[in-house]
C-alpha cells in the first residue's frame, strides 16, 4: 500500500466544502466558531469579497484577475486592466473566484496570531483538548512518522532536508517539525523538539507575482535567526 501524501489544492477545496456542510454554515463562520474563537485568534479570519476588508488589510496585488504566476506564463492571458488597490482580496485565483472563502486559501491574519497558533498546537499535543484529543492532533501532524515520503503530514509540510525553507536547523531533531508556506510570501514552522513556533508574513505578490528569488533566500535566513534567538537565551 502506498502511503505517499501529495499536496493538492483541489483536495483542500473539497475538504472546506465538506466542513461547511457538516457545520451547517459557511466555512469562514465555521472557522470562527470552531477554531479562531476557542483558540483566541482575534486577528485571523477570511475576508469574503464584497463584504468589506477588515482594518489594515494588506493588498496582495493590483490586478484582478491576476497575471500568470511564475512558471505559468503562456498558459493563459488576462485582459488589459488598470492597476487598482484592493485590500483584503485573496491572491489565489481559485479562492478569489470562490468569493474569498475556500478550504485551500483565503485566510488573513497577523504574524503574532500565527506564531501563537503554533504554540497552541503544541499545547494540543500535550492534551489541552480545545480542538481535539491529543492522539488526533498527533495524527494530524504525523509527529510519529518522520519517515514519510514525500515529507508531508495530513495537515502540514515537513522540513525537506538540505535546502529546506525552514533553514538548516529548525525541525531537524528526533520529532522533526511541521509547517506551511504561502504563495503570497508566508512561512510558518513549528520545531516539535524545541517547542518553538516561528511565523513570517510578507507581501511577496505586491505589486506582482514575479518576486521569487528574495523570498527563497529570506525564509531560511529568518527561521535560522529564530533558532539563534532561542538558543542565545
Amino acid at each position: 500500500m502506498n502511503d505517499a501524501r501529495v499536496y493538492s489544492d483541489l483536495n483542500f477545496i473539497l475538504l472546506g466544502e465538506v466542513l461547511g456542510q457538516l457545520s451547517g454554515q459557511r466555512l469562514d463562520r465555521a472557522f470562527e466558531d470552531l477554531v479562531a474563537g476557542p483558540l483566541g485568534l482575534r486577528h485571523t479570519g477570511f475576508c469574503p469579497i464584497g463584504e468589506g476588508p477588515p482594518p489594515a488589510a494588506p493588498v496582495t496585488g493590483v490586478w484582478r484577475p491576476r497575471e500568470p504566476a511564475p512558471g505559468q506564463e503562456g498558459l493563459y492571458a488576462v485582459p488589459p486592466q488598470a492597476p487598482t488597490l484592493r485590500p483584503g482580496e485573496v491572491d489565489d485565483d481559485n479562492a478569489w473566484a470562490m468569493g474569498g472563502v475556500a478550504g485551500h486559501a483565503g485566510l488573513f491574519g497577523t504574524a503574532s496570531d500565527l506564531a501563537r497558533l503554533g504554540q497552541l498546537l503544541l499545547e494540543e499535543l500535550g492534551g489541552a483538548g480545545r480542538l481535539a484529543p491529543a492522539p488526533v492532533v498527533a495524527e494530524w501532524l504525523s509527529v510519529d512518522a518522520p519517515e514519510l515520503l514525500p515529507r508531508r503530514s495530513l495537515g502540514f509540510d515537513r522540513p525537506s532536508g538540505p535546502g529546506s525553507t525552514a533553514g538548516p536547523r529548525l525541525g531537524v531533531g528526533p520529532r522533526g517539525g511541521v509547517g506551511h508556506l504561502g504563495f503570497v510570501g508566508a512561512g510558518w514552522w513549528i520545531d516539535l523538539d524545541r517547542g518553538l513556533s516561528c511565523a513570517l508574513l510578507t507581501n511577496r505578490t505586491f505589486p506582482t507575482r514575479a518576486n521569487t528569488l528574495g523570498i527563497r533566500a529570506l525564509r531560511p535566513a529568518f527561521f535560522d535567526a529564530c533558532v539563534d534567538l532561542v538558543e542565545s537565551r
